[in-house]
């Protein structure tokens, strides 16, 4: 069986290189010339070595590559999950879009992408990898990893490819050269160079001097499988379903049919040309060896990529002859001979003989007349001439103009058309960023294809926000919901699909955002208490939620509902409603207005009368007070005038008595006169 798989494996091997050489030969070339500067023929630059020529080169490859590589690192893509199915559904969606930014974080699959894109441009054709491995050491939960490939060289892939990514792809290879001794050492038990029989078909390339070829080896395979139907209207795989029956089991999903189903499974194995190292595999149905093919074009059934440069080359290398022809005919110029009259030379004949090389302070010569040589001609303008345009073509081919490639630019024109000039050289190349997006696709659906094996069972998984923000999922396990209710989120059921979404990165837009709301809050301060809890959150500075919860607070019911889900209060009753009440409002505050005044009227009244009544009695008590002194007064004057009368009575009485006394002792005294 082994034998059989490595026949095959040679064969397709073989296949694959007599199909792909070709191009791989332009690759490596293309690669030299722009990124190594190797741009100048063998044989000519030999002989202007030798010649003691200028051989220059002014390589300006590299600065329209990085163009497009630092324009992709500008505008990274991202991958979108989107439920299809009715068994899909957005927040499991969103999870899934969370966890493939997790993959991509754990990956660095930046480097992966960047990398692909440069030899995309450089060479025509770059790669990344997708794989499972353990998470670390000592875990035993699987991790997904998204891998660079460094050297786009050591793939060889399908020879009847025709898609643009390598879902159509039936094999692949990866391989690196290993010094025999270190083979042996690293795989003891394993066939040597000399155990094998080396007249064996297609086996010559994988043992070349003393070296051997490994491999790793991507089969997509035909395989029948096992599918069932859930309660819940789910299609799984049965293993699937056997791996998670107690989240389905949990979810209340039995299996009501089962049927046979035409599939496919990758097999991924190390081999050399005799032995099988290692082997695992998956269900899938793409090869996890993603192309990102350059500027690809098909001829008469015959598959091309070109790099960025490919058709640049030959304004690059009249671009260098120019310059060197210029360079040469400048320095050659100072070694236009010196003339004057036989025998002007005689008394200095040494130093006017090195007078091109050396610098002397003077120069004596013969005769009245000093030698002279023909003045410097300037710069030879047709080599000059014949760079820049080499220089214009270049940048016509690539599709690249001067303000893309930060050159200076002196002419007199608006912003906007400035703006366009860009735009038109991003057109100009944008084949190859689109190439790339279209091979993260194909990632984004490998990937989809791998969580639902991998990230099985009850297992908390990592997921990243668009921001950044991490949050930790429970998946197979429930999970309570804000309305009271729990959920359970299984990878395995639904089906989803994916889009590529590329623009700046989450902080270029954070920035960006706090720009334009800054803008916006300083020419319409009205909008600042709708703007401001906004504005802070963007901000990068410590304490930014707190403040920012601080401000929402003053935020109008309805921004802050959208803002923080903040619920608003309900909503009033309708118009109609409103003014019946209003008009009722209005009635009640005349009649509570009416009888206010009506109470503090008769509150008036109340104290008026208490007013008098006290007045009324104050001026009784004062009377009673004047009578009772007016009766006391008359009983006192009464009493007096009685006092009085009875004294003037005793007085009188007095008198009487002694008037009646004195009578009687007159009479007594004259009893003769009678």
């Amino acid at each position: 069986m082994s034998e059989s798989i490595l026949h095959e494996a040679r064969e397709r091997f073989a296949e694959s290189q007599d199909a792909w050489s070709e191009l791989k030969v332009q690759a490596l070339d293309d690669m030299k010339f722009g990124r190594l500067g190797e741009q100048w023929p063998v044989d000519i630059a030999q002989r202007r070595q030798i010649a003691g020529r200028p051989c220059m080169t002014i390589n300006r490859m590299p600065s329209f590559i990085r163009q497009v590589v630092n324009d992709g690192r500008q505008n990274r893509p991202s991958i979108k999950v989107r439920p299809v199915d009715s068994q899909a559904d957005v927040q499991t969606a969103e999870i899934m879009s969370g966890l493939i930014r997790h993959i991509e974080s754990i990956s660095d699959a930046d480097v992966a992408y960047d990398t692909a894109l440069d030899n995309q441009a450089s060479g025509g054709f770059g790669f990344a990898t997708v794989d499972v491995d353990y998470a670390c050491d000592d875990s035993f939960d699987k991790e997904i990893k998204i891998g660079a490939v460094h050297n786009s060289l050591a793939v060889d892939w399908d020879a009847f490819t025709e898609s643009y990514d390598s879902s159509d792809w039936g094999y692949a290879f990866i391989s690196q050269v290993m010094p025999e001794e270190k083979f042996e050492k690293k795989y003891p038990d394993k066939a040597k160079k000399s155990d094998i029989d080396m007249s064996e078909a297609y086996m010559a390339p994988w043992f070349e001097g003393r070296a051997v070829r490994l491999s790793k080896y991507y089969e997509k395979v035909s395989k029948t499988r096992k599918i069932v139907l859930l309660s819940d209207g789910n299609v799984v795989d049965a293993e699937t379903y056997a791996k998670n029956k107690d989240v389905f089991d949990l979810a209340g999903a039995t299996v009501l049919r089962e049927r046979e189903a035409e599939s496919y499974e990758i097999v991924i194995r190390l081999i050399t040309g005799a032995d099988i190292l290692d082997e695992k595999r998956w269900r899938g149905s793409i090869i996890p060896v993603v192309p990102f093919w350059g500027d690809s074009f098909n001829i008469e059934g015959r598959r091309y990529m070109n790099s960025l440069i490919h058709d640049a080359k030959d304004s690059q290398r009249i671009y260098n002859f120019s310059r060197s022809t210029a360079t040469e005919l400048i320095s050659l110029a100072p070694k236009v001979p010196w003339m004057g009259r036989k025998g002007a030379f005689k008394t200095d004949q040494e130093k006017w003989t090195n007078v091109n090389t050396e610098s002397y302070p003077f120069i004596e010569y013969d005769g009245d007349i000093p030698p002279m040589r023909q003045p410097f001609a300037g710069p030879p303008e047709g080599a000059i001439n014949e760079a820049m345009m080499a220089s214009e073509d270049m940048k016509a081919i690539i599709g690249i103009s001067n303000p893309s490639l930060g050159m200076p630019d002196n002419r007199v024109i608006s912003g906007k058309a400035k703006q366009m000039e860009r735009h038109e050289s991003d057109t100009g190349t944008f084949h190859f960023t689109d190439n790339q997006h279209r091979s993260i696709r194909c990632i984004g659906r490998i990937l989809l294809e791998l969580i639902p094996q991998v990230y099985t069972g009850e297992r908390v998984v990592r997921i990243l926000g668009y921001d950044g923000k991490v949050q930790a999922v429970p998946l197979g396990q429930p999970i309570p919901l804000p309305n009271g209710g729990t959920k359970v989120f299984n990878l395995s059921a639904g089906k989803y699909d994916l889009s590529v979404e590329a623009g700046p990165s989450y902080t270029t837009r954070r920035e960006e955002a706090v720009d334009a709301l800054s803008t916006i809050v300083s020419a319409a301060p009205m909008t600042a208490p709708i703007l401001a809890p906004q504005l802070v959150r963007m901000f990068d500075m410590p304490d930014s939620e707190k403040v920012t919860a601080m401000l929402a607070t003053a935020m109008p019911p309805a921004a802050r509902a959208i803002f923080d889900g903040t619920p608003p209060p309900p909503p009033g009753p309708p118009p109609e409603v409103v003014a019946e009440q209003q008009k009722a409002q209005a009635q009640m505050a005349i009649s509570q207005q009416k009888a206010q005044q009506d109470f503090q009227l008769e509150q008036q009244r109340a104290q008026n009368k208490t007013q008098i009544e006290q007045t009324q009695a104050q001026a009784d008590i004062a009377v009673m007070h004047l009578k009772a002194q007016a009766e006391i007064e008359i009983e006192r004057q009464k009493a007096g005038v009685q006092l009085e009368l009875k004294r003037q009575e005793a007085q009188l009485s007095a008198q009487l008595k002694m008037l009646g006394a004195s009578q009687a002792a007159q009479s007594e005294a004259a009893p003769g006169v009678s």
